[in-house]
């Protein structure tokens, strides 16, 4: 080690700083010039919101904690876990449930928060909005009822093209589109504005359900009976028109509600159940409506064309018979009430209320859940999503990294061991952290950890970590630290933010063909321990051509020990490659009836395991030397990046679901 070593130590670090702190400013080019005044946002009670994270639903199939389905909404829409709001000037932060709760319970007031973000403003310019800035966070107060049917419209112009062809603004637009249209999927249906309240009158839903008993009732006043029934026909309208956003509950994503059979594994909104007789009773009403004024229209203008069947009873008969006209379901009545319940417990803005609120919702239906065997994963999930194991690791490994350099200052001296032995605990920690992590995630999923694209960057992060630290107490040359570090650091950051762009729940159900323990146990973790070792190959590889060419590895005693272990790795790359192929050709062959079909994925794998011989005969022949194998380990790397993660982004192949 040497002066030279020692400035490159201090250029990498810096290097390193530059390029993470980039990283998150390039995230915030062009962002608002600060938060938003949001004057009316009343805040929930600490208490109130974690004991919402854990309200149970369904999403996509999968049950899950209310917090997981708020962050994955959030990510999508505005970009971040978090939202910062100013309240009579003061910064307040809002997390996702807060930010959640507030859409479904107080959506007048959400509608004023800043949720979507737009990364390129002007493609509001084709909805004749004023831009604020390149890349700004609107509410959806801010576009106006014409600029959002205008935004329908474009959207059913884009909907038409394929989806390969549209260009970037196009598929801007779409995202917007779409975000907007989920928003709205996340309010309570049945909670109506102060507007239609002062204009309408506090009308529950729950009014419209005697409607029967009610007619009924009409009936013992035979002089008013039909001015009666006529009434009640237009108090059910109204209450059905305030509900036309939400397509009468049936675009309603708020699926608490899980089935009575437990047979069915799909659990349902209080919004869809009652929306199968609201549509067809909103259909009959609008027919008695315009019935109904076109006979006053006749009576007042025509009256001698009236005919018996311009009577009202002639118009209740083919308007608002039990073909045009069906009763709520008892399941939706009751769905609505207990929902109504939480609604009006939020309404009171009383903590005490709202807590009881809450727990007695979660209450009703968890005797069933546990009968249906699906309380099992919340609790876990929720303290999964509370410890951030792999944002904390971040923090971690790069302290380490940094800590190794320092080291280099300081080599020879006491100072400097102080300083190694600091660094390989916390890098460490951090990778006991990741493994902690990765089994968390594994024991919440119910299957091993690698079943999607997102689950093999923490893995191979974890892997890297671990074996590299185990050969650094061998020779204790700080190199192979430097690289898990680095590798550690790389691969977390990538992680992040392939999370945050890819906004969807990374727990979610695996497709069909991998819901095999064995296979994913076997060939599925096989395969990736092969990345893992072919990427730390590569990486110290990386290290020797960097110290060769400018001068700092000249002891020969340092090269033969970075080649030694770049060898070495490269037979634990093609010995868990090779293995994991063949497997996954059996797999295939079990799958789908043939054992290789020259699937992208499947070449890619092939290509890592004919790259590994090549290296590996090449070197024992005598054919390539230090230098040789270490360039050939360099591009190795690069065959393992298509390989593992350039084919999940081709749109072909059976492997096309990563």
């Amino acid at each position: 080690m040497n002066k030279k070593l020692r400035i490159l130590g201090f250029t990498l670090c810096l290097l390193t700083i530059l390029t993470v702190g980039y990283s998150a400013i390039s995230g915030l080019a062009g962002a608002a010039a600060g938060p938003r005044e949001v004057s009316d946002y009343v805040l929930l009670d600490k208490e109130v919101v974690e004991a919402a994270k854990s309200i149970p639903l369904q999403d996509h199939g999968r049950i899950k904690p209310l917090q997981t389905w708020a962050e994955t909404n959030m990510l999508a829409m505005h970009g971040e876990r978090g939202m910062t709001i100013l309240k009579d000037g003061e910064k307040v932060k809002i997390s996702s449930t807060e930010w959640l709760l507030t859409v479904i319970f107080k959506p007048e007031v959400a509608d004023t928060l800043p949720t979507f973000r737009i990364d390129n403003s002007h493609i509001l310019e084709d909805l004749d909005m004023d831009i604020k800035g390149l890349r700004e966070r609107y509410s959806f107060n801010d576009f106006t009822p014409k600029q959002l049917d205008k935004l329908e419209k474009i959207f059913a112009e884009i909907n038409a093209i394929d989806v390969k062809r549209r260009n970037d603004r196009q598929k801007q637009m779409v995202s917007l589109y779409t975000n907007l249209t989920a928003y709205q999927s996340l309010k309570n249906p049945f909670a109506f504005s102060k507007k239609d309240i002062e204009h309408h009158g506090k009308k529950s839903v729950t009014a419209i359900f005697d409607r029967n008993a009610k007619m009924l009732q009409a009936a013992n006043d035979p002089a008013n009976v039909l001015a009666q029934i006529r009434s009640i026909i237009i108090t059910e309208g109204e209450v059905l028109r305030r509900m036309t956003p939400s397509g009468l509950g049936r675009a309603s994503k708020l699926n608490f509600f899980p089935p009575e059979d437990l047979k069915n594994d799909e659990w349902t909104s209080a919004g869809k159940e009652f929306s199968k007789s609201a549509i067809p009773n909103y259909r009959a009403y609008l027919n008695f409506v315009e019935r109904f004024y076109q006979v006053e229209d006749k009576r007042q203008n025509d009256p001698n064309s009236l005919t018996p069947e311009d009577s009202l009873i002639r118009i209740l008969e083919t308007t608002q018979n039990n073909s045009q006209v069906r009763p709520y379901s008892k399941v939706a009545q009751k769905h609505i009430r207990d929902l109504e319940a939480l609604q009006s417990a939020f309404d009171t803005n009383d903590a005490n209320l709202q807590l009881a609120g809450i727990h007695q919702f979660k209450g009703k239906y968890a005797s069933l859940m546990e009968k249906r065997g699906e309380t099992t994963h919340i609790t876990s999930e929720v303290k999964y999503n509370d410890t951030r194991y792999f944002n904390n690791s971040i923090a971690l490994v790069i302290l380490a990294f940094i800590l190794v350099l320092i080291r280099c200052v300081f080599i020879g001296r006491k100072v400097g061991k102080w300083f190694y032995w600091a660094s390989y605990a916390f890098a460490s920690i951090s990778c006991l952290i990741v493994i902690a992590g990765i089994i968390h995630r594994s024991l919440i999923m119910g299957r091993p950890p690698v079943g999607n694209l997102y689950d093999t960057m923490p893995f191979i992060v974890g892997a890297c970590l671990l074996i590299l630290l185990l050969l650094e107490l061998i020779h204790r040359k700080s190199v192979l630290l430097a690289v898990a570090t680095l590798l550690g650091i790389a691969g977390l950051i990538l992680a992040k933010s392939y999370e945050t762009s890819q906004a969807s729940d990374q727990l979610s159900p695996l497709v069909a063909v991998l819901k095999s323990n064995f296979w994913l146990t076997y060939h599925v973790i096989t395969i990736t321990l092969g990345y893992a070792g072919c990427l730390m190959a590569s990486a110290i590889s990386l290290v020797y051509v960097l110290g060769r060419v400018f001068g700092i590895i000249e002891n020969r005693e340092d090269r033969k020990y970075l080649t030694m272990n770049t060898y070495g790795i490269l037979g634990f790359t093609l010995l868990f490659s090779l293995i994991g192929t063949v497997l996954g050709g059996i797999w295939a062959a079990d799958s789908w009836g043939r054992f290789w079909g020259w699937d992208p994925k499947e070449n890619g794998a092939l290509l890592i395991v004919i790259w590994m011989l090549a290296i590996l005969h090449a070197r024992a022949g005598g054919y390539i030397r230090e230098m040789g194998v270490h360039c050939a380990s360099i591009f190795a790397g690069i065959v393992v990046v298509f390989s593992w993660w350039h084919v999940n982004f081709l749109g072909v192949g059976l492997h096309n679901y990563g």
